[in-house]
């Protein structure tokens, strides 16, 4: 299996996110520690998380999995977040989901609107609380 096909694995509907007690969040990450740290901490909260290391292999996951939430970075090799979000926003089945970009540059202008942007070194409260509050919206 390559390490983005996960369509076997998420084969029932309460694995591709829906009717989840719990909420789902891509992760999209291509640094191995931030994408580890990230994946302990949301699921220390009882997320459940699937995780990404570009663009690319997130649509790949998308095309068997909705999450709640996207957390995307968007300095990454092979698709960057740019180009992730210009696909999801062309896409209506994907475009409701909320997505929350992460980056060491303040390129916070250049994102679609609606788009949430926290700058990287992140802050695990900061994270949490805005992961907490798009989903609390969303739900409400």
């Amino acid at each position: 299996m390559t390490p983005f096909s996960i369509s076997s694995e998420l084969q029932r509907p309460e694995d591709r996110g829906e009717g989840l007690k719990h909420k789902s969040i891509l992760v999209v990450e291509d640094d191995h520690d931030t994408r580890v740290a990230l994946r302990e901490v949301l699921e220390n909260e009882d997320y459940i998380v699937v995780t990404a290391t570009n663009g690319r292999m997130a649509l790949e996951i998308l095309k068997n999995f909705r999450p709640s939430l996207i957390l995307l970075d968007i300095m990454m090799p092979i698709m960057d977040g740019f180009d992730f979000l210009a696909w999801v926003g062309k896409n209506a089945s994907l475009r409701s989901i909320p997505v929350v970009t992460v980056s060491a540059h303040v390129l916070a202008a250049k994102l679609p609107e609606g788009v949430v942007f926290i700058k990287k070194p992140l802050e695990i409260d900061t994270v949490l609380k805005t992961v907490s509050g798009l989903l609390s919206y969303r739900t409400a």
